[in-house]
């Protein structure tokens, strides 16, 4: 799997990912969006769960607080004005290392 580098912060980002998870600077060096949630180690930390894997019983990792929405964003000039009209929800991602599932929490 190819990966770029942020030309922000120096993570890594997946090929086939538009912007870096970490900073929410573009692949071409843009900066990020303004509704971009960059996640607050302190805060987060207090959130986490203690979950165990429902497949393989194993303790799952907290990954990191997602900002996903739903509906689709209209191309081109208009791009700001498509996410106005899209549902929005934070989601806590938790992941177990020995099986691979995931799971999404609702954040609170």
């Amino acid at each position: 799997m190819a990966t770029d580098t942020c030309k922000s912060c120096g993570e890594a980002i997946e090929d086939g990912y538009a912007v870096c998870w970490k900073c929410g600077t573009g692949v071409d060096g843009s900066p990020p969006a303004r509704d971009f949630v960059q996640n607050d180690e302190t805060f987060l930390q207090a959130e986490r769960r203690a979950l165990a894997c429902l497949r393989c019983s194993n303790q799952m990792s907290f990954v990191r607080r997602m900002r996903l929405h739903e509906g689709s964003l209209l191309p081109g000039l208009l791009l700001d004005v498509g996410r106005l009209f899209t549902n929005r929800e934070n989601f806590d991602t938790y992941a177990c290392a020995s099986c691979g599932k995931v799971e999404f929490f609702v954040a609170e």
